[in-house]
């Protein structure tokens, strides 16, 4: 994630206070890109949803704390190649499948930090905001992964 070029916005987001200043004062704007640039179907992502998302995230803090995430990836890297602990706790990760990517490198990259019971699945005709996109879908690959628990 870290170098790979599709993905520009993990090393636009850990720019210290840069995105806070460029998107602050258009919120929407950013974020409707995102949704339109990243989803299989932006119509799946009504107004009424984007208009939640962007009034949590009109104050500076709210915003900054959203880019913190991916401020904290380069430590979260050194952190879990440091790391010898396994992490046995049951994980589902689910991808939509017109994201781009593959889910098996995905996969092998969360393994390689230590998840040891780790399922993966598609969310057909979805893309990166399969919850939204496709909650049925979504919701019948969680239950199912807790019925096989």
């Amino acid at each position: 994630m870290l170098t790979n070029p599709y993905i520009w916005h993990f090393a636009f987001h850990s720019i210290p206070a840069l995105p806070e200043k460029l998107a602050q004062n258009n919120i929407r704007a950013y974020f409707d890109y995102c949704y339109d640039a990243i989803s299989a179907n932006p119509e799946a992502i009504p107004e009424p949803a984007r208009n939640r998302y962007t009034a949590s995230y009109t104050d500076p803090g709210a915003l900054t704390q959203g880019f913190e995430f991916y401020r904290a990836f380069r430590t979260d890297t050194d952190d879990n190649n440091r790391s010898t602990d396994e992490i046995s706790t049951p994980t589902l990760y689910l991808r939509g499948s017109s994201e781009g990517g593959n889910l098996a490198d995905y996969a092998t990259g969360f393994r390689n930090a230590g998840l040891t019971n780790l399922n993966t699945g598609t969310i057909e005709s979805a893309g990166h905001f399969a919850p939204e996109e496709a909650p049925e879908q979504v919701w019948k690959a969680i239950t199912s992964h807790l019925a096989q628990l």
